[in-house]
Parts: structure tokens; C-alpha cells; sequence
């Protein structure tokens, strides 16, 4: 049986970021995770790291201004996955109008801690220059960042491997026992079944916390919860420029257009409140969800240029959120920590409802510090301004991709951007040696190499 101080149930950014945060503070961490790290909610959001403009609209200004400190500490400690984007939001005077918009975008500003331009109004000229079906009365530019949630979940985790957090993945957690020496968890791995015991456990399963926690007998007095599934679409890019878009949509909603690999565009996302508190087995985007992106893309661009067939892939992801699932009811985006203490040995458990993927270190960072009572040593301050691998400290990713290009003169100049942006100065370990095309080995399909795909695995 294998001994630690903190057991984490599920590997999605928040499961990887408390691993990250307990190892930086001296703790020993074992992570389960059933499939493989952040394959779930946390690979299936809009790719941006924002303060989430439309909830100053519902006064969660708390929410938003710790959105916007983790959004500009992640810019200076993320660099090549964390990176800067112009968002133009056009104006619809029937749903908001320009003052409204004008002092939302005033306030963000306000709140914002980093060094990204403040909003402008558009000319007339700029509106007529956007490629919309119909130019705008107004709009508005204003700035917020893009992110690969997936790498930015999996660079976490090597983070946390660095630190010395050992991970199990495609390793389902089928018993949880409270015993007088700590939580004893098993898990089904690939290799067999393992044990671990430890002081406490952190249940990060997302939008399963409440199934986790039924099924092990866990009695948390869980809140009113809500299961909102959130869908993307992905179409040919239609317009000129490497700005996003922020349209409103006659239910009020923001969908936004963010430019994606280069040619195409993200389309996302909804906001559609599923039935009971068990995500199904299966996420997939509705034909309802569907129709509804589709037409935000028609409506902004013109139905002669996007068609249903149009659609290069769909995704869909589920978040678990505060609130009650009768239709119009509100459902907040402020995260809760919940916790359960075995009554009679007194072991922690804390789970997470909501949690965003913008301000996840924060909130690891509580769950952590919560869970220190449960240990009878004592541990560091957490550290966090570590840098994900792959960065270096207030590096952009113009400064790291320069970097690559002169190292790597003989390679051609998209695979270095890629890399770049994919892998940061981890890139040096992906190549090793290499210095030409020749030395990649084989190439499998266009701009992959043999060498790249043995460092993947």
C-alpha cells in the first residue's frame, strides 16, 4: 500500500492545479484520474482566459476582478499558452445600449491589473471593415486572452510531476474507506489494483462531484447545483483579421468568434441546463445547441456563407454551477469548496462546485489551504508564481518563439511558431539534438515528424 499526504480524485485543470499547489507546499500527492488528464470539462471550454465581461451584467464583480489578477499573472507566467487577443464587440442598441456597454467596458478596465490596452470605440471606418452581414451602429474593441486549455491542463500536470505529485490515469477510484490511519482509496489502473492511504482527500470530478460523492457515501450537504452543458461549433474562418468577436445574440448572450488554428473560427458556446445531478455518460453537442450557434454565425456573417455543412467539428463539456435548474433561474459562476470530515476519525474531504478555468490557481490555492489542518506538520507557503513549463517569467510568446528561431535557424519558420506556441522553450527538450528536417525522422502527415510524436508519448 503506497502512503501520501493528499489524495486528489480527477485530473482536470483544477485536480492538477491543487496537486501542483499541495507538492509546492511540501505535501506528498497522489492524483486518480479514470480517463487521462483533462479530457473532460476542462478541454471543452472557448480557449480564452478571461474576467468574463457579461458578469459584471449580474454584479459578480469579486469573480471578475480575481479573473482579471490570475488572467494578468498567467500572462506573465504562461506566455507561450497565455496570450493576448483584440475582442470587438458590436453594439445592438435594442438589447444593451452604447452607454451600458460603454461602462461595462469602463469598469473592466478599472478592475484589470495587467498591462493590455484599455477599450476604444471603433470609427466608422473600422465597423465597416469588419466583414459582418450588417455594419454595426457602433462597437467597441476591448482585450482579453486566448489560451489551449488542454495544454495549459497537461503542462500543469508536469508542473505538478516536477513538484513530485505522482499520477495514475485511466484509473477509476472504486472504493473510498475512512480507517483510523487516514482515507484508504482504491483505484482499478492499468496495472492492476492500487491502494493508496492518506490524510485527506480533494474530489476535483467536475460535473460528477455529486454522483463521487453518492456513490462513495460521502455526506456533504451539497448545495443546489445546476449541470449546464456549454457547445462550440468550429467553421471556416469569414473574416479578415486575428480579432475575436463578441456578438449579442436576441436572448442576451454573448457568442463569440475566436479565431482558431489560424483558418478557422470558434463558435461558442451555450448555456443549456440538463435534467438530474449525473452527467451522461457521454457529452455531445445537441442538434438544438447546434441550430442556435449556427444561426449566431448566419446572423453575424450572412446565411449565404455559412452553411450547416460548414461545421469542420462540435464539442461539447458540462459544468457543475450553483443554483437551481428551474428554467430562468440564475445559476451563479462563483466556485464553493464543500467539505465532509469523517465523524468518527476526523479525516478531510473537500470538493469543488464550479471553478473557472481563468482563476484556477486561486481556488486551488484555497482548496489547499483548507485542507492544511489535516496535516500535523508543517508546511510551506504555497508558492504561486510558479511558472508553467515551458515559460519563462514575463516572457511572450514573440519572445519565445524569437528565441526558438535563432536556436533553430535550419528548421522552417511554421513549424517553430508551432512548437512555440504548442510546447514553449520546452521545445528544446522535444528536439534534443536536432537542428534540421532531416534529423525529425519520419514525416507522417503535413508539419508532423516521428520525432515529435515520440515525445508526446
Amino acid at each position: 500500500m503506497e502512503y501520501t499526504d493528499l489524495i486528489v480524485i480527477g485530473a482536470g485543470i483544477h485536480g492538477v492545479g491543487v496537486a501542483a499547489n499541495a507538492a509546492s507546499r511540501g505535501l506528498h500527492v497522489t492524483v486518480f484520474e479514470k480517463d487521462d488528464i483533462g479530457s473532460g470539462t476542462s478541454n471543452a471550454s472557448t480557449k480564452l482566459i478571461h474576467g468574463g465581461l457579461r458578469y459584471l451584467e449580474t454584479f459578480q464583480y469579486k469573480l471578475v476582478q480575481e479573473c482579471l489578477e490570475q488572467q494578468s499573472q498567467l500572462l506573465s507566467l504562461a506566455g507561450h499558452l497565455v496570450r493576448p487577443m483584440e475582442f470587438i464587440i458590436p453594439l445592438e442598441p435594442s438589447l444593451r445600449p452604447q452607454w451600458m456597454v460603454q461602462l461595462g467596458l469602463l469598469g473592466y478596465d478599472v478592475l484589470r491589473k495587467s498591462a493590455l490596452p484599455w477599450s476604444q470605440l471603433l470609427t466608422t471606418n473600422e465597423r465597416e471593415n469588419l466583414g459582418l452581414f450588417q455594419t454595426p451602429s457602433g462597437a467597441f474593441r476591448y482585450w482579453d486572452c486566448q489560451t489551449d486549455d488542454h495544454r495549459l491542463c497537461i503542462m500543469e500536470a508536469m508542473l505538478a510531476k516536477q513538484l513530485g505529485a505522482k499520477f495514475y490515469r485511466n484509473s477509476p477510484v472504486y472504493n473510498i474507506q475512512s480507517t483510523e490511519g487516514g482515507w484508504i482509496v482504491q483505484a482499478k489502473t492499468p496495472y492492476g489494483s492500487h491502494t493508496v492511504c492518506g490524510k485527506a482527500i480533494a474530489m476535483m470530478t467536475g460535473p460528477g462531484i455529486y454522483h463521487t460523492l453518492t456513490k462513495f457515501g460521502l455526506n456533504f450537504d451539497i448545495p443546489n447545483i445546476s449541470l449546464i452543458q456549454g457547445s462550440h461549433i468550429i467553421l471556416p474562418k469569414c473574416y479578415q483579421g486575428n480579432h475575436a468577436l463578441a456578438t449579442q445574440q436576441p436572448d442576451g448572450r454573448l457568442v463569440f468568434f475566436v479565431p482558431y488554428q489560424e483558418k478557422w473560427m470558434l463558435v461558442g458556446s451555450t448555456d443549456h441546463v440538463l435534467e438530474g445531478s449525473t452527467p451522461p455518460p457521454v457529452v455531445r453537442i445537441s442538434e438544438q445547441e447546434r441550430d442556435y450557434l449556427l444561426q449566431a454565425a448566419q446572423m453575424s456573417f450572412g446565411s449565404e456563407r455559412i452553411k450547416d455543412s460548414d461545421i469542420v467539428h462540435e464539442y461539447a463539456g458540462i459544468r457543475c454551477l450553483l443554483g437551481d435548474r428551474e428554467p430562468g433561474a440564475k445559476t451563479s459562476r462563483e466556485s464553493q469548496i464543500i467539505e465532509y470530515t469523517c465523524k468518527q476519525y476526523h479525516h478531510s474531504c473537500v470538493g469543488l462546485i464550479g471553478g473557472k478555468l481563468t482563476s484556477w490557481r486561486a481556488t486551488c490555492e484555497k482548496i489547499v489551504s483548507q485542507l492544511l489542518p489535516s496535516f500535523t506538520y508543517k508546511t510551506l507557503k504555497a508558492q504561486t508564481d510558479l511558472v508553467i513549463p515551458g515559460s519563462y517569467k514575463g516572457w511572450t510568446l514573440g519572445d519565445i518563439t524569437e528565441s526558438l528561431s535563432i536556436q533553430y535557424q535550419e528548421m522552417p519558420s511554421e513549424l517553430i511558431k508551432r512548437w512555440a506556441r504548442t510546447y514553449g522553450l520546452m521545445t528544446h527538450t522535444l528536439l534534443g539534438s536536432a537542428r534540421t528536417l532531416s534529423d525529425l525522422g519520419e514525416h507522417l502527415i503535413p508539419g508532423l515528424y516521428a520525432k515529435e510524436v515520440e515525445y508526446l508519448m
